[in-house]
């Protein structure tokens, strides 16, 4: 991932937890929230819950690459933040990819079809 594109700050991503839409599916849980124009941030978390370090970080490597591989196409002026849930973990890497393509489309969708934001 290019290093602009990380969300790195904690108030940033706690931002987005606040004002973001939530999408979620089996899998993953997805924050979205409006971010600058033409610009897309990213976050990755996985909760301890899911393990000791070593398997969250896997979780959190297997994220920041599906999400490598799909970004293109998807939200761009967004803010976002992946979490990981407990079948993430249990998942094949082409199944990661394929919920989180699944809640990019959702997003985009309703990004697509609200109406404009006020200043």
């Amino acid at each position: 991932m290019i290093q602009e594109e990380r969300l790195r700050r904690p108030a940033a991503v706690q931002s987005v937890f606040a004002r973001g839409v939530r999408f979620a599916n089996r899998r993953l849980i997805l924050f979205v929230s409006e971010g600058e124009e033409g610009r897309r941030r990213c976050a990755f978390a996985a909760g301890k819950k899911l393990g000791g370090a070593v398997q969250r970080n896997r979780l959190r490597r297997r994220m920041r690459e599906a999400y490598r591989r799909e970004r293109k196409e998807f939200l761009r002026g967004c803010d976002l933040v992946l979490l990981a849930r407990p079948e993430t973990g249990m998942a094949s890497f082409e199944d990661l990819c394929s919920a989180l393509r699944e809640l990019l489309r959702k997003a985009e969708e309703v990004r697509r079809t609200a109406p404009p934001s006020q200043p």
